[in-house]
This record gives C-alpha cells, structure tokens and sequence, in this order.
C-alpha cells in the first residue's frame, strides 16, 4: 500500500491525540483515519481485482464527491512546498465507474505531482468538469463509452 495512505494515517493520528491531550474531543481526526482506513481497503481489494481473485463493482460514480475526499486525505501527504487546489464541476452526471479505482487513480496523479514539484514552489490543480467532445477525438473517445 502507498506511503501516502499511511502518512495521512499517522498524521490524523498525531492531531487526534494532540487533541487528546488538550481535553478535545478528536471527531475529525477519527473520521479521517476512518476514511483513510476504508480507502486502503478499497486499494486492496482492488489489487485482488487485478490479480484475478474477485470482480470490479462498476457503478455510477459521482467524480466531484471522489476527487473532493481524496484531495482532503491527500492534502496532509503532498510537499510543503505545493499548494492544492481544485476546481469540481457541480451537478456532474455521474460516470459510469469502479470507485476504489477512480480514488487510486486521483491519488497517483496527486502523488506523482507532489513528487514532481520536489523542493521548488507550485501549485497542483484538480480540475472536473463536463466536456462534450466533437470531431475525430468523440469518435475515438466514444469507442470507450
């Protein structure tokens, strides 16, 4: 499983117990190790999916709602020196897609950018939004659909 996933863990961990500590009351913390905890499931069940030993679930997904939670986890992972930010469409229609997969797939794309951006400054911007293709690229494309 990615660093990533457990970077964001022990982070999460660290602020709940500082919370701790403080006589707070950690919610949000825990929440996110949950959700960091759900997502490395996911992660591995979807190894086992490549390996042959159970099926994808394809379903629709709502891209904006994947991307948001993703980048809230991934947040804590990302150099110092990037800042994150993003631009989701609003009332997409859902896609058509196996979720867990859409999660890595945001997750290797942020990951890959941070490490990219090393120890300069940048900015690493999610964008989703709707696009209607037309010409030679919707016939291509649409062979995917």
């Amino acid at each position: 499983m990615s660093t990533t996933f457990w970077v964001g863990v022990t982070a999460q961990a660290e602020l709940a117990l500082a919370e701790l500590d403080g006589g707070l009351h950690p919610q949000e913390e825990l929440r996110a190790i949950r959700d960091v905890a759900l997502r490395g499931s996911e992660i591995v069940r979807q190894l086992m999916v490549y390996a042959g030993k159970e099926s994808g679930a394809v379903g629709p997904v709502d891209l904006s709602r994947i991307v948001k939670e993703m980048i809230e986890l991934l947040k804590v992972s990302v150099s110092k020196h990037a800042v994150v930010e993003t631009d989701l469409g609003k009332d997409l229609p859902a896609v058509r897609a196996d979720a867990p997969q859409l999660r890595q797939i945001v997750m290797n794309l942020v990951t890959n950018a941070s490490e990219a951006i090393g120890d300069r400054d940048g900015v690493i911007l999610v964008t989703t939004r709707r696009l209607i293709l037309t010409g030679k690229l919707a016939g291509v494309l649409g062979d995917f659909a």
